[in-house]
């Protein structure tokens, strides 16, 4: 399939869909920083609390980004004791519908 980007007014209407202390994670400044321990990072959630206390509407978080993917195929493996999965895939057609097959693997 294909991604795309989203526009920014979609990213704007999901983050204001969430919860509160969802929007409050999603405001943290320390996305891919090293911490020592979990508290550590449940110390910075909670600096980040705090400082948005008194804002009644949160502001989207600059580095928000949204993406749609957009399947032309899935495959959904069970697998079993002897390593032969079962497998359906599901093949988007040109009309838009779905051709479901089972799959060898």
């Amino acid at each position: 399939g294909k991604v795309e980007s989203l526009p920014q007014s979609r990213v704007e209407a999901y983050f204001k869909s969430l919860p509160r202390d969802k929007q409050i994670t999603a405001l943290m400044d320390t996305r891919g920083q090293q911490f020592p321990s979990f508290e550590h990072v449940l110390k910075a959630r909670k600096d980040t609390e705090e400082k948005y206390k008194d804002v009644t509407e949160l502001p989207v978080p600059q580095n928000m980004a949204g993406y749609l993917l957009v399947p032309t195929l899935l495959e959904f493996h069970q697998g079993r004791p002897d390593w032969l999965s079962d497998c359906t895939r599901y093949e988007k057609q040109l009309d838009g519908s779905w051709c479901k097959k089972i799959v060898s693997q």
